[in-house]
């Protein structure tokens, strides 16, 4: 009994440490309220490091216990799509909605902890790392746009972002690729590392956990469309100052859009190198 209240303590832990519901209530004030840079660092580095060592930890130091820790891991994995994925549908803050979306894609990356069972290699240990990368890429793009529009007009919401398809196609096309992929649509990074986690939690026979997830990624298209609709339908605001891009900025968005892309189109040379 000592060794399963350990294992939930540690879970706890990192449950604290990569968003995950119910320990994921920090996250939407500390990644509004901190720098984008840094938000931007917590969602992505110390997420995807968070998650190599909850992979390492399962499958070196508690395989006997799985028992406890995978029923534990199921239901924080719906709770945290569920929480997430909900929460985002509700903010007007970009950042903040980000911030839920990061919770969100928490929930999708502990489907594949569920489906490899604490195997550090394998259909899901692939599918984790695939995510990772593809939610990496995708969410860097997205803080980057988010930041020249925040320092440049002084708003974080979707007002913030109204008309920048007419005023810079650049920075519009990048967050819309970035959103794309976050959405898991195809053609995108984000749409085969939902597919490769899917298809490992579906081989496992977790077939209702896959059609929850499924549910919530058709939950969050809606919110991750909602700064598109913003940058190519809604009006300019009166006196919003236009969003200028440095020619080093405007090439490391091109190169990560590319990258996204890649992901999407020609997934088995990267998941091949993974």
């Amino acid at each position: 009994p000592m060794l399963y209240i350990g294992v939930l303590m540690m879970l706890i832990g990192i449950g604290f440490k990569v968003s995950a519901a119910p320990f994921h209530f920090w996250t939407p004030d500390v990644y509004e309220g901190s720098p984008t840079f840094f938000t931007a660092f917590m969602s992505t580095v110390v997420k995807t490091a968070g998650f190599a060592a909850f992979l390492k930890l399962l499958a070196v130091a508690l395989p006997a216990a799985s028992p406890v820790w995978l029923p534990t891991i199921v239901a924080m994995c719906v709770l945290t799509l569920l929480l997430g994925n909900v929460g985002a549908t509700i903010q007007t803050s970009v950042k903040r909605m980000l911030a839920y979306s990061s919770v969100s894609h928490a929930g999708y990356l502990l489907l594949g902890l569920v489906a490899g069972r604490g195997q550090l290699s394998g259909p899901a240990a692939q599918g984790i790392f695939f995510y990772s990368l593809a939610y990496s890429v995708a969410t860097v793009t997205a803080f980057g746009v988010l930041k020249l529009v925040s320092d440049q007009r002084q708003r974080e919401d979707y007002v913030g972002l109204a008309g920048l398809g007419r005023s810079n196609p650049l920075l519009a096309f990048a967050l819309t690729v970035s959103m794309l992929s976050l959405a898991g649509i195809p053609l995108t990074g984000g749409f085969f590392g939902k597919f490769f986690l899917f298809t490992a939690v579906a081989g496992q026979g977790y077939i209702g956990l896959v059609v929850f997830a499924v549910l919530m990624s058709m939950v969050g298209i809606y919110y991750y469309l909602r700064p598109v609709i913003a940058m190519y339908l809604s009006p300019t605001e009166p006196h919003a100052a236009p969003i200028e891009v440095d020619s080093l900025q405007s090439i490391t968005l091109v190169l990560l859009v590319l990258l996204t892309l890649a992901l999407g189109i020609v997934p088995g040379f990267v998941s091949g190198l993974l």
